[in-house]
């Protein structure tokens, strides 16, 4: 198995062998094609959509085509599971914001699998998830690492099965861990003000500065900003003091 339609093949004859009670799995899915199959617990339809490129997939080319699918087969898709090799970081923004879409990466060459947005998946399917990833580790031969060389089959960072949320979370955002550093720093210079001389404008400052990293987080404050207002501050502090 060395691309990634083999590895939805894969996917489809394990479900077919293990999980033919639980999922209708396409028949008709041919060797190239997206493989659709549907929940016989809650009816929800899920497509497996194969990208077999060298180049990291875009998060356009994903939008493209959850817009130009909506059905399939005649059949409304509730989720899209899109597998390939790479992916931009972009496209696994889009994890965050599509409740639909979960991103699955392929690495042939460490052997390691890992899925974004698996938290907008039910809990049946990461399990056949998770259980085909030791699965595809016979296939190959080797055990599969997460990105971080621990000793998972596979990275999910899901409610219940993932026990390293944060730990995934850091590793895709890596700004992340600086965001909670300056926090605890804000949230350390608020307690010593609490305990020294009464100064309404510092905490003033150190209040606005922390609801301003809160929308850089989600986007609508930028870094400049940030900077613009503490040396706006810093200047009016110094021009007080001489």
């Amino acid at each position: 198995m060395g691309n990634i339609y083999d590895f939805i093949a894969n996917i489809k004859t394990y479900l077919n062998k293990k999980f033919e009670d639980k999922y209708w799995i396409d028949p008709k899915h041919t060797s190239q094609g997206a493989l659709l199959i549907r929940s016989l617990i809650d009816n929800k339809k899920i497509i497996f959509k194969p990208i077999d490129s060298t180049l990291p997939i875009g998060g356009k080319r994903i939008q493209d085509f959850i817009i130009k699918t909506p059905t399939f087969k005649r059949n409304a898709i509730d989720n899209y599971i899109i597998v390939a090799r790479k992916f931009k970081e972009n496209a696994i923004k889009l994890t965050k914001l599509n409740r639909q879409l979960t991103l699955l990466i392929v690495d042939f060459e460490n052997k390691n699998i890992l899925l974004y947005g698996s938290n907008n998946l039910d809990i049946e399917t990461l399990k056949v998830i998770k259980t085909f990833s030791v699965h595809f580790d016979d296939l190959v031969k080797k055990t599969i690492r997460n990105k971080i060389n621990k000793p998972k089959s596979v990275t999910i960072e899901a409610k219940k099965i993932d026990q390293n949320y944060w730990a995934d979370y850091n590793q895709k955002y890596p700004s992340f861990k600086y965001v909670v550093i300056i926090a605890f720093i804000i949230l350390f210079s608020y307690i010593i003000s609490m305990f020294s001389s009464p100064d309404p404008e510092r905490a003033e400052f150190i209040e606005t500065r922390a609801k301003m990293m809160k929308l850089k987080e989600k986007g609508l404050v930028t870094d400049e900003d940030i900077k613009r207002y503490e040396d706006a501050y810093y200047e009016s502090r110094k021009n007080k003091n001489k």
